[in-house]
C-alpha cells in the first residue's frame, strides 16, 4: 500500500460542540473513576455527524467524509469540586488508544506503512459537576475512493479494511491521559488552584461503526 501523508489542517484534538441529533452511534459508557477527593467521570465513545469534512487534502479521496470518532467525558459524582483532565494530542501521548474488531471479535490488525502529520495542541479541559464534554479523535472514517473502509485517529492509529457485506466492525479502547512531570490545573491561570487533577484509566466498550451511513 502506497505511503499516505495526512495532513491535519486544524488542531489535532478539539472540543466540538456536538448536540445529540450529530450522534448516529454511541458506546455503553465507561466504568467511572475518582479521584481522592470525590469527583469522577466516565468515557464512551461516540460516532458524530460533522458539517466539516474531514481535512485531508488532495490528491487522497477523503474529502468527504463526515463522521468523526469522538471521545465524551462526563463528571459524574456529587461533590461540588471541578476536576481537570490533561489532554495531549501529540502522538503517541493523547491518551486514547483503540482497537478494532469484527463481530466475530476478531481483532483488526492495524495498518503500518502510513505518516500521520500535523500540529498539536496541550491543555487541561475543566468539568464542572455533572459536566460533559466531547473531543473529537479522527481525521477521516469513512469511504475511500477504492470503496476501502478507513479509520484514521489522530493519536496515528489507522486501519483500511475491505468490508464483508455481512460483516459489523466496533471500536473500543481505553483512555490513560499522560499528564506532565510537575504540571497540575494550578499553574494555568485561568483554572481554580483548587481543582482536582483527574489520574486514571478508563475502559471504553465499543461503539458499533455504522457502515451504511459514512
Amino acid at each position: 500500500m502506497k505511503l499516505i501523508t495526512l495532513i491535519l489542517l486544524f488542531a489535532a484534538c478539539r472540543v466540538l460542540a456536538f448536540d445529540d441529533t450529530n450522534v448516529v452511534a454511541a458506546g455503553d459508557w465507561s466504568q467511572p473513576v475518582g479521584t481522592e477527593h470525590g469527583p469522577a467521570i466516565r468515557g464512551r465513545l461516540l460516532v458524530c455527524y460533522s458539517q466539516d469534512p474531514s481535512p485531508i487534502t488532495a490528491p487522497y479521496p477523503y474529502l468527504e467524509a463526515h463522521s468523526v470518532v469522538c471521545l465524551e467525558l462526563q463528571e459524574v459524582s456529587s461533590t461540588v469540586r471541578s476536576v481537570g483532565v490533561y489532554e495531549d494530542s501529540s502522538p503517541p501521548d493523547t491518551g486514547l488508544h483503540c482497537e478494532l474488531r469484527d463481530s466475530g471479535v476478531k481483532l483488526i490488525p492495524k495498518s503500518a506503512d502510513d505518516l500521520l502529520s500535523g500540529s498539536f495542541t496541550r491543555y487541561w479541559i475543566r468539568l464542572r459537576p455533572h459536566d460533559s464534554v466531547r473531543l473529537r479523535f479522527s481525521c477521516y472514517l469513512g469511504y475511500g475512493g477504492d470503496g476501502i473502509f478507513a479509520v484514521y485517529l489522530r493519536n496515528g492509529e489507522f486501519w483500511d479494511v475491505h468490508p464483508s457485506k455481512t460483516n459489523e466492525y466496533y471500536l473500543s479502547g481505553t483512555f490513560t491521559p499522560h499528564v506532565p512531570t510537575n504540571e497540575t490545573p494550578a499553574s494555568v491561570p485561568s483554572l481554580p488552584n483548587n481543582m482536582d487533577a483527574w489520574n486514571g484509566t478508563l475502559t471504553l466498550p465499543g461503539v458499533k461503526i455504522p457502515m451504511k451511513n459514512l
